[in-house]
């Protein structure tokens, strides 16, 4: 399962990574974690999906992490089985039960070597995007930040502190500091390519 959690992380890296606004890369990653859910055998047994769309249980990662994890908890099993009949008891068999669920591969293996290429696939990809897909934040945000025609700014404010001498005696004291802020103009822009 700790496989399926990095491979979920890297799938977030990767929509993140395709587009920086958190709404967009949200979309994204909601639409293509519903779809590889609905066709990894979770919610529609994998036997019974379309041919048109089974081709998806081949690339999510849903699929792989659903297939150990029926492995693990099915494999060389035998249940207790309420009927006298042989007949009916063979659906309490583990090997049964996985051929029934549409897996038909019964080691770890594969489906774990197939997890951790599609790490490797979305993390390749999360550093391929933020290398060549490049935004600004003023792309993304749509605000102008260069500054204003003013380059310096020089402020005072006062500042009253109450003292007490050695003979409890208070008196009140102003102190005016001088604080100059230099503005220097900076104009960020979009490079889009």
């Amino acid at each position: 399962m700790t496989t399926m959690h990095f491979t979920a992380i890297s799938f977030a890296w990767w929509c993140a990574s395709l587009c920086r606004e958190y709404a967009y890369a949200s979309l994204i990653g909601n639409l293509l974690t519903s779809f590889f859910g609905l066709c990894s055998g979770f919610l529609v047994n994998l036997n019974t999906i379309p041919k048109w769309v089974g081709w998806v249980k081949h690339i999510s990662y849903i699929t792989y992490g659903y297939t150990i994890t029926t492995i693990n908890q099915h494999k060389e099993n035998i249940y207790d089985c309420p009927y006298s009949e042989e007949k009916q008891c063979y659906q309490y068999i583990g090997s049964e039960i996985l051929r029934s669920l549409g897996t038909y591969n019964f080691n770890y293996t594969k489906p774990a070597l197939l997890l951790l290429c599609i790490i490797f696939f979305f993390r390749f990809g999360s550093a391929l995007s933020l290398s060549f897909i490049i935004y600004s934040p003023t792309a993304m945000s749509g605000k102008s930040f260069s500054s204003p025609a003013l380059k310096k700014t020089t402020t005072t404010s006062s500042v009253m502190v109450e003292m007490t001498t050695t003979n409890n005696e208070k008196f009140t004291h102003v102190k005016r500091p001088e604080v100059t802020v230099t503005l220097v103009d900076v104009n960020l822009s979009a490079r889009m390519q």
